[in-house]
């Protein structure tokens, strides 16, 4: 009986090509696949960061509209834009007749009964980066695409950006060639949030080969390797001994009494057979990747995700600790993801605000849980509290106590909250500090 032979150095290095292939492989598609994640992802995170600014207009047009004594578009002008540099004009038809603070769009009366009849604001793009959004009430905004958002602020994975506002692709980041190099190209596509403005945004990038796992793939070339002699050894064990064993049983199959040693030979060769096939699904594994984890829904959890990623690093840095807590897990809302998002991010801001100059610990509570038949989302800081005199008219458009605010991000709230079936409202704490509540209906109570 003779042994199965080693395995030479030929047949070795052909095992090492079949385990370090495969590996290979696995190691750049897990590479693309993570770099795929953060790229969706911050794609994400770009298209909520615009629709945050254009819901923003809806809000701006809504709020105006609900005033019976509109101040002067051309004082008003002044005040809106330092929060809103895309601002470059506004105004409004009264009896038939402008009052704005640019000349206004020749076709703005059929956008007007257009608006009317849709029951929401419609856009009248003027070239790339330009569009007059009209509202129902023929308040109407000029607005920059260019403005929207700096190109810095954008993620630092996004390499191109481009938005269509009706007159063709706007460029809003370039990062790379606009020639595409060789290499794996990844790219999306995805509408804004905003009902009146859903531009299409469209993000892509090239992953170069100096984007490749050049690291990770020479580690597994060289830990590879080292499996091949040890591959060869544990296979070369059960494969002898299943060839002893086939081989014993073949010279007993003439004789008649051997037939139970012949079923125990081969019963032998089958252990010894799956041990080898025990070997080979190691090395499998070894290859193969694990089944991606579903996504999770939509839920207060998921909204808190999205704010606490966009903002908690950055509050850090201030010193400002910002913290979710869920009282009612399970529980939903009724409301629109985009404006509870605008809605959240402006309370957190206005408490970031107010906790500037505050001393000693900083912090933030974002909370939300059931309050009766209600959802009730709610922003609480530990800073000096809202002053007696300001409480009152904390959410009345253009009205603000700071330097260089436009007065309109809490009128803005409670028109978006308006929109929802929901109210929101303000109170100070004990002994310091204040809290903003938003109460929406609950997703499941009775009507």
């Amino acid at each position: 009986m003779s042994a199965v032979k080693p395995l030479t150095k030929i047949r070795t290095s052909l095992l090492w090509l079949v385990l370090f292939c495969p590996g290979a492989a696995w190691i750049g598609w897990q590479d693309y696949a993570a770099r795929y994640e953060r790229f969706a992802q911050d794609t994400s995170i770009a298209q909520r960061m615009l629709s945050q600014k254009t819901v923003q207009h809806e809000a701006v047009l809504a709020t105006l509209g609900a005033l019976s004594h509109p101040p002067v578009a051309e004082r008003l002008l002044p005040s809106l834009q330092p929060a809103m540099p895309q601002l470059l004009g506004l105004g409004h038809l009264r009896d038939g007749v402008w009052a704005g603070s640019r000349t206004p769009p020749s076709n703005l009366a059929a956008a007007v009964e257009h608006a009317r009849q849709a029951g929401r604001p419609v856009t009248l793009p003027l070239d790339a980066s330009r569009y007059w959004l009209v509202a129902p009430s023929s308040w109407s905004l000029l607005l920059d695409a260019r403005q929207l958002i700096a190109a810095a602020d954008f993620p630092a994975s996004l390499a191109m950006l481009t938005l269509d506002v009706g007159a063709g692709p706007l460029t809003l980041l370039a990062r790379q060639a606009a020639a595409r190099p060789a290499g794996w190209h990844i790219d999306l596509r995805k509408p804004l949030g905003a009902a009146s403005q859903p531009f299409p945004l469209h993000s892509w990038r090239t992953l170069t080969p100096a984007d490749w796992p050049w690291a990770a793939w020479l580690a597994w070339a060289a830990a590879s390797g080292l499996l091949p002699p040890g591959v060869a050894h544990e296979l070369n064990q059960p494969l002898t001994a299943i060839l002893a064993q086939v081989r014993a049983a073949e010279r007993l199959l003439d004789d008649e009494e051997e037939r139970p040693a012949v079923r125990q030979a081969l019963l032998a060769s089958a252990g010894q057979a799956r041990r080898a096939a025990d070997i080979i699904r190691r090395m499998r594994e070894l290859v193969t990747p694990s089944s991606p984890s579903s996504p999770a829904a939509v839920d207060p959890d998921t909204l808190a995700a999205s704010l606490l990623f966009l903002r908690q690093d950055e509050l850090a840095r201030r010193g400002i600790r910002l913290t979710w807590r869920n009282t009612s897990p399970g529980a939903r809302p009724l409301g629109d993801r985009v404006a509870l998002e605008q809605i959240l991010h402006n309370l957190v801001q206005n408490a970031a605000d107010a906790l500037a100059d505050a001393p000693g610990a900083r912090h933030i509570v974002l909370s939300g849980g059931v309050e009766g038949t209600e959802y009730q989302f709610s922003v609480s800081d530990n800073g000096p509290g809202i002053p007696d005199e300001v409480l009152p008219r904390l959410f009345e458009p253009f009205y603000t106590t700071r330097a260089h605010g436009m007065g309109l991000g809490l009128a803005l709230c409670e028109t978006l909250a308006g929109a929802m079936d929901g109210r929101i409202s303000a109170r100070n704490l004990d002994p310091l500090g204040a809290c903003v509540a938003l109460r929406l209906p609950l997703a499941g109570a009775d009507a």
